[in-house]
This record gives structure tokens, C-alpha cells and sequence, in this order.
């Protein structure tokens, strides 16, 4: 049994919508090359690769895709020829999958009939720290993308991604989180999500000589354990009892309750928000009824950013604190 990832049985499990977290470097891109090869060779299954922007999937760019597959799997493939030309992956000539750009979902409505692909891959799906950035309202775009190749199919979706953070717009469109008693797997209805542990791969990979020397930073954690490298348990706890609704924040679509704890000085975000009778928004487009334009003026804002200053703001959860950052480093 290999120690890295092999998504044939996640194939088998029959969700339609599914998404992976894991660790960089343990074969989840590879595997995707390699299992659509073999259903393209044995049966004529074609498949869409899809990463968000253009430029991630130029021609000349995409002229390595196969280069791993046909090096680590040389005589699998011996007498297979691989070609990409207009972002279209040929296997013996004939068309095998099609690279697409979310930021295109919409634009290239009709233009090809897709009626030989049977899965539809996203690769990337959660950003880190770089300069690219998340589409307005990705996960409809991406939505997108999937009616103009299935149609009125019930093609499957597969997205991956490294472990940045547990908060990003797939996760809040399709409503996975992650549990305490379910810290790994997520699965309600047609979707499935999950923390990979990849357990055999960390360990080779941790008792490497790069691996003993990464030991003991957040790195190794991120690249070698699968951690989040964008999440930290610190603050995050539940809000005290006693504690008092002050207002609900808007922040990227996500409703937060602003709580005062009863010990001075202390606040707590929640996900709790019922009740609230005082509504901000943090952009004018997000401004509903009975809600208000941020005014960071505001008494209920200013104290919630000197509790932030002070380490005296805490989080019910990841989903909070990481929403109310973003709007910190603005």
C-alpha cells in the first residue's frame, strides 16, 4: 500500500461534492493525472482540471502537467503518447480533459459540449499568503463553471487544496466545519469533506534531513503535519457565562455576534447573533435592512479593537477569529 494519496476510493463513495486538505508534496495532484489517465484509456472518461485565474493555466505552463505521471510511472505508460494544446489534454491523440479557469465560468457559457467528462477536478481552492486573491463571490463562479460542462448531469467534484485554513469562501458557500467530535471528517447530504491523515507519508517525510532540521516551526507543522498554517487555537474559547449581545458584524457575508463578557474589559465574537438590535455591515454592498455602515467611531467597535490591542477579544471559533482578522490587517 502506498503512503500516498490515492483518491480511487473516495471515487467509490459516490459523494458529489467533495473536498481534501492535506499535506503538501503527499500526491494529490498526482493522483488525479494518473486515475483520469487510466479511465480515459480504459473507457474514454474525459475529465476538467480547474484552478481559478488564467494565467494558472496557460499552454505554456500546462506543457509539464504530465511530466511526474511519465517519470514515476514509466512503464505504466510506455506507449502512451501525452500532448496539451489549447488547454486541452490529448492522450494518443485523441482529447482527454479540459483545463479551465473559474474566473471564466460564466464567460465561456456554451461554448463546448462536455458530455464525455465524468468528474471535475479544483485544484488550490484555499489561498495563503501570496498575491492572488479570491474571485468576487467564487463559489458561484465556480457553480458556474459546473452547469456549463454538466448540464443536467450529476458530475462529481473533487477540489484539494494544502492545509492553509479551516476559513475560506468554499467552506463558509457549502456550509463544512469541521468538529471537535469530527475534527477530520465532514459529511452531510451529497457532501463530503476531509482533513487528510496521511500518517505514513508525515513520518517518512518528518525523518528526512530537511525534516529533522524544520522540526519545532510553524513550517514543519504546515508542510509536515498538516496543521492549518493560517489557524492558531489562541483566544478562541466559549464566551462566559453572563455575557451580553452588543451588536451582530457582517464581515464577507458571515454574521458575528459581538458579546461583553462580565469580566471587565473582555469581549467575545460568536457565531451567536440572535437577537442583536444593533447590525453593521463592514462594505456598503453588504448593507441590509436595519443594518448600519461601519463607522470605526462607533463605541461598540472601538472596544471591541482596544479588547484586540489589550488580548482581552476572544473567539468561539476558528471561523471567527480568522473573518475578524482579515478585517484587522485591511
Amino acid at each position: 500500500m502506498s503512503m500516498f494519496f490515492d483518491i480511487r476510493k473516495y471515487y467509490k463513495m459516490g459523494y458529489l461534492y467533495n473536498f481534501f486538505i492535506g499535506a503538501r508534496g503527499c500526491g494529490k495532484t498526482f493522483s488525479i493525472k494518473e486515475t483520469t489517465t487510466d479511465d480515459f484509456l480504459a473507457t474514454g472518461e474525459q475529465f476538467v482540471y480547474a484552478r481559478r485565474y488564467d494565467k494558472e493555466i496557460e499552454n505554456k505552463k500546462l506543457q509539464s502537467f504530465y511530466d511526474d505521471l511519465w517519470r514515476e510511472k514509466k512503464d505504466k505508460y510506455k506507449d502512451v503518447e501525452f500532448e496539451i494544446k489549447n488547454q486541452t489534454a490529448f492522450i494518443n491523440g485523441m482529447p482527454a480533459g479540459y483545463f479551465k479557469c473559474v474566473s471564466r465560468g460564466i464567460v465561456d457559457k456554451g461554448i463546448n459540449s462536455y458530455t464525455d467528462v465524468t468528474k471535475i477536478f479544483l485544484d488550490e481552492f484555499i489561498l495563503g499568503k501570496s498575491n492572488y486573491r479570491y474571485l468576487p463571490n467564487e463559489p458561484e463562479m465556480f457553480e458556474d463553471l459546473i452547469e456549463n460542462v454538466a448540464r443536467l448531469r450529476e458530475v462529481p467534484i473533487y477540489a484539494f487544496s494544502n492545509n492553509v485554513t479551516q476559513v475560506n469562501p468554499y467552506f463558509l458557500f457549502y456550509n463544512i466545519r469541521f468538529t471537535p467530535n469530527s475534527p477530520r471528517i465532514y459529511k452531510l447530504g451529497d457532501v463530503y469533506a476531509e482533513n487528510l491523515n496521511m500518517g505514513e507519508y508525515t513520518a517518512y517525510k518528518a525523518n528526512t534531513r530537511r525534516g529533522k532540521v524544520l522540526q519545532g516551526t510553524q513550517y514543519f507543522d504546515y508542510a509536515f503535519e498538516n496543521t492549518a498554517r493560517m489557524d492558531d487555537a489562541t483566544n478562541i474559547r466559549r464566551k462566559p457565562n453572563g455575557s451580553r449581545l452588543l451588536a451582530s458584524l457582517t464581515i464577507s457575508g458571515v454574521k458575528i455576534g459581538v458579546w461583553k463578557s462580565p469580566n471587565y474589559g473582555e469581549y467575545t465574537l460568536s457565531p451567536d447573533c440572535k437577537g442583536a438590535t444593533i447590525n453593521y455591515a463592514f462594505d456598503f454592498s453588504e448593507v441590509g435592512t436595519n443594518q448600519l455602515l461601519l463607522n470605526y467611531k462607533s463605541i461598540v467597535i472601538k472596544r471591541i479593537l482596544d479588547a484586540f490591542a489589550a488580548g482581552q477579544l476572544y473567539f468561539e471559533n476558528q471561523h471567527c477569529k480568522n473573518i475578524f482578522l482579515k478585517i484587522v490587517k485591511r
